[in-house]
């Protein structure tokens, strides 16, 4: 955390608690990249600028596989910070005002491989996927529509891997 009253609450909550075993480690998070590429480790962070940096220092390993899981606390309620985290790949994302039992909640939630965030970011969310699903078929719709119809019929024989003899003798070409 930046914050280091935080990271020291957090560790002393979680050092309480037989099934977490804290590896605190400041950026630039040398040895930490080890300490949880062990399947159900979750890091948790105070803000998405760590967030970024650490996802960038394990890119190759934990992120690539998708064994590498996050949580963001103390967070801001704010639907652009929200929806950047979960472009930025984080599992949680735990606002200021959380107890310490929600924080321990969403750390053990995203442990076992869901994902936690507040009951009113959820539409946030919702809208984000409908408005990206609309942008989607809007773009294969106007990618459709300037394809001439006999390029149109080509599509779906090329994408079921027929060969251009095999296409040919289909529509009746030479």
């Amino acid at each position: 955390c930046c914050n280091r009253l935080l990271s020291e609450s957090v560790a002393h909550l979680l050092t309480k608690r037989p099934e977490f075993r804290v590896a605190a480690n400041p950026p630039p998070f040398e040895n930490s990249v080890d300490d949880v590429s062990q399947a159900g480790s979750v890091v948790v962070l105070d803000s998405l600028q760590l967030l970024s940096v650490y996802k960038q220092q394990c890119a190759r390993t934990m992120y690539a596989n998708g064994t590498m899981r996050s949580v963001l606390i103390a967070m801001q309620d704010s639907r652009e910070q929200f929806l950047r985290a979960i472009r930025c790949g984080a599992s949680g994302y735990v606002l200021q005002d959380a107890s310490a039992m929600d924080v321990v909640s969403a750390i053990r939630t995203v442990a076992q491989g869901d994902a936690v965030c507040p009951a009113r970011m959820t539409k946030a969310l919702f809208d984000y996927v409908a408005r990206h699903a609309t942008r989607a078929r809007n773009s294969a719709a106007s990618a459709e529509q300037s394809l001439t119809r006999r390029e149109q019929e080509l599509v779906p024989l090329i994408g079921n891997g027929l060969t251009n003899k095999e296409i040919a003798a289909r529509l009746n070409l030479s």
